[in-house]
């Protein structure tokens, strides 16, 4: 998910078949899905017709994968322990033990599809951002990761008020 970009079900989703360590190529193709009682499956087709994608990827997640193909004894590039497919919120644990003492420490799963889609944008614009993250529009990417950023209004004559050495009397006016 870091060094790609793709959503969390995305990423659950990949099989070594759609691995070329070769070429540094990942593609994405599927989701895992499911609900309350019904068991985690693989869909045949990512969340959009876009998300349909090849990604590039970087030396060192080659090398990674490489070390986990060896011991790959199932499709599935992430299987769980019964070598199913993961639920994206049972992966909590792994993520955390995977970056701790990291940079990444600390940082929402979530978060890392939005800080890579930002890097990106602001590296290589917004046809960079949708052709990774596989979406419909380059627009999304203009408004979600690389819009300008807004600056609110300054209202620090009032939140000096509130800082050391200000009187009550002071932050209540």
């Amino acid at each position: 998910m870091v060094a790609a970009g793709c959503r969390p079900s995305e990423a659950l989703a990949l099989r070594w078949s759609e691995v070329d360590l070769e070429d540094g190529v990942i593609s994405i193709t599927g989701t895992v899905i499911g609900g309350a009682g019904v068991p985690c499956a693989r869909k045949s087709s990512p969340k959009t017709k876009h998300g349909y994608r090849a990604i590039p990827i970087s030396d060192w997640l080659v090398v990674e994968l490489m070390a986990m193909r060896v011991d790959a004894g199932f499709e599935m590039v992430f299987p769980s322990r019964a070598g199913t497919y993961q639920w994206p919120a049972n992966v909590g644990d792994h993520w955390r033990t995977a970056f701790k003492g990291t940079k990444w420490e600390g940082i929402a799963r979530k978060a890392m599809r939005s800080t890579f889609a930002t890097a990106v944008g602001h590296q290589h614009g917004a046809v960079a951002v949708k052709e990774s993250l596989g979406h419909s529009r380059e627009s999304t990417g203009e408004r979600y990761y690389i819009g300008a950023a807004r600056v609110a209004r300054d209202v620090t004559d009032v939140t000096d008020t509130y800082g050391p050495g200000a009187s009550v009397a002071e932050s209540e006016g």
